[in-house]
């Protein structure tokens, strides 16, 4: 995976998740593109239940807007659907959606140009059986109005589980906007696109030239033979992760005497064993985190 930090373009913000009156929000298309405009937010994507909205029905003013879906299809372990959000939709659901497992929705919807997160797994109670059964790009590793509503929206662990396999999704953290009350605003991806548009958008959330975040900013990541640098806005831990028991790095252990309100902008950590995936998140005074997308060093013969 490309160091999005290292590559050409710009960062944009959107929100991946969101849902209008064409199916169960409280906004109509419209006041949703005009509520993110003004919230500051580059880009948008319509993902209403079971159907696409098109991204023309509305006056962008200067934001990209995007089409998509969120599917519901399968049964878990435990008896739930899975949820999958379809990015960068065009036109409307194959019909053989109604009839296919996650895998297979997941690849008409790839083969229909988009890009299939798994929504909301720790909401929808999914095992790691049910992870390694399906098949996506990404993940929402953080769902704000999931997080809200039933404090099931950080899906970290899950995430983590993933890696223990060697899988590494691309994290998108949304906030799955209803509007029913302020769900808002609270989970957002950045991507390092080259230009505004919905295609490169879309080449980038490919790429995983992006990362999650509720609240901080990554601004740099480096790894060298001797240490891990992450240079983000000012937080309170930033943090290594590795899925191996006992395994990883933070800065509240490495510096334990410091306030508990002191906040950094920089830290290096021990250089993962090669081969092995990780990830790096950060998490601010305020308990908000950021993820970055889970990688792997390469081994000395690669």
């Amino acid at each position: 995976m490309t160091n999005p930090f290292h590559a050409p373009g710009e960062w944009l913000k959107g929100a991946l998740h969101v849902h209008t009156t064409n199916s169960d929000g409280k906004l109509s298309p419209q006041e949703v593109v005009d509520t993110y405009r003004e919230a500051g937010y580059d880009f948008v994507v319509f993902t209403d239940h079971g159907r696409v909205t098109p991204p023309d029905s509305v006056q962008a003013r200067g934001i990209v807007v995007l089409g998509g879906a969120e599917i519901s299809v399968g049964r878990s372990q435990l008896g739930a659907s899975y949820h999958l959000l379809a990015v960068g939709l065009k036109d409307q659901l194959p019909a053989e959606l109604e009839q296919a497992s996650p895998a297979e929705a997941a690849a008409l919807l790839r083969g229909a140009g988009a890009v299939v997160y798994l929504a909301h797994p720790y909401w929808s109670l999914l095992t790691r059986d049910d992870l390694l059964a399906a098949d996506f790009d990404g993940v929402e590793v953080f769902n704000a109005g999931c997080e809200y509503e039933t404090r099931h929206g950080d899906a970290s662990q899950h995430v983590d589980w993933l890696l223990a396999r060697n899988h590494l999704p691309r994290l998108a953290a949304v906030d799955d906007s209803h509007f029913g009350f302020w769900d808002a605003c609270g989970g957002w991806t950045m991507v390092k696109a080259t230009d505004r548009t919905p295609a490169a958008i879309l080449d980038a959330l490919r790429r995983g030239l992006s990362y999650a975040s509720a609240g901080p900013t990554f601004e740099d990541l480096q790894l060298y033979e001797d240490g891990l640098l992450v240079r983000s806005s000012p937080v309170r831990s930033i943090r290594l992760i590795r899925p191996r028991a006992g395994a990883g790095w933070t800065t509240d252990a490495t510096y334990p005497t410091q306030p508990r309100d002191t906040t950094t902008t920089e830290a290096v950590a021990p250089t993962p064993p090669a081969g092995m995936p990780f990830r790096v998140e950060a998490v601010d005074l305020q308990g908000r985190k950021a993820w970055m997308n889970p990688m792997i060093r390469a081994t000395d013969q690669e």
